[in-house]
């Protein structure tokens, strides 16, 4: 048993994609993912790297015939912004976006700064899937809505009407908003499904927690707090800290041009060897317990 992993490494390519289908059957799909993008550390500066995220965002769900629709921004959707959340839906978006969360940091000079001095910025993203299956599992007896005006770009009111809508579910304190459509009823099932993603996603992180699984970072519940990729411009570079990759070229980089999918394929290898490693690690686990198990029976 000491040895499975190295046995599989080694000589068993049939065992590996065994095992590879194996993770696809117990790993989560979605058909539709809610995100956020917040600005962080380095005030204005920090809001225009959010806006530049964002914009990538649009252009990666555009180029992957992916539909991506804003719920909620703070800010200028054409300048900056201090935060903005979306939903991205279409096949393959789980797997495509899951991996973006975490604490993205970029290091340039700022077109404000007028003394040329570099900055450092960070902007976090969460992902949080949202599943077909959970759509009614809030209770809506525990949830406190409130209904406003929806707004438009500039701050202009977009409906005199009250169709924007605030949920709140009081067991947890999450909450979101949701000004996307301009009836209230369909803003108001939206808010149902957010808030529904916010919970069970929440529910899952803890349970991983519990198992020390790397499954829940590979699917989009990675730690805000935990910096996942470096922008340079400085040195025309990118480096995802997870596996210690890195690629050239920002400009194409942000295009969605080579440099994009070539980053993408080393994190994606990376997080799976990472998944194929707790795979292995737990199977060798049971199987231990089974045989401790067995050894106890025997002796009696």
């Amino acid at each position: 048993m000491k040895n499975l992993k190295e046995e599989i490494d080694a000589n068993s390519h049939s065992a590996r994609e065994f095992l590879s289908e194996q993770i696809k059957q117990n790993t989560p799909t979605a058909p539709k993912l809610y995100m956020e993008v917040k600005a962080g550390v380095g005030g204005l500066e920090a809001a225009i790297f959010s806006k530049d995220m964002f914009d990538f965002y649009l252009r990666l769900a555009d180029k992957l015939s992916m539909d991506l629709s804003v719920t909620e921004f703070k800010g200028s959707i054409d300048r900056n912004l201090s935060n903005i959340s979306f939903i991205i839906e279409g096949s393959g978006a789980l797997e495509r976006f899951g991996c973006e969360a975490g604490v993205h940091r970029v290091q340039r000079i700022p077109t404000t700064d007028a003394s040329g001095r570099m900055h450092t910025s960070t902007c976090a993203v969460t992902v949080l899937p949202m599943y077909e299956n959970d759509v009614n599992e809030v209770n809506l007896k525990d949830v406190e809505f409130q209904f406003l005006r929806s707004s438009g770009p500039g701050g202009q009111r977009r409906d005199k009407a009250a169709t924007a809508v605030y949920a709140k579910h009081k067991p947890t304190g999450f909450a979101v908003f949701c000004e996307q459509s301009r009836f209230q009823e369909q803003n108001r099932e939206m808010a149902i499904e957010m808030l529904n993603a916010r919970i069970m996603n929440a529910a899952l992180a803890s349970a991983e927690t519990l198992k020390s699984s790397t499954r829940a970072k590979h699917f989009g519940m990675m730690g805000r707090n935990e910096k996942i990729r470096t922008y340079n411009f400085d040195a025309d570079r990118i480096v995802d800290h997870r596996c210690k990759e890195s690629v050239h070229g920002v400009s194409d980089y942000f295009s969605v041009g080579k440099q994009y999918f070539s980053l993408y394929e080393s994190v994606q290898t990376f997080l799976f060897n990472q998944q194929l490693d707790t795979f292995v690690e737990e199977l060798i686990a049971d199987l231990k317990e089974q045989n401790s198990s067995c050894g106890s029976a025997e002796s009696r």
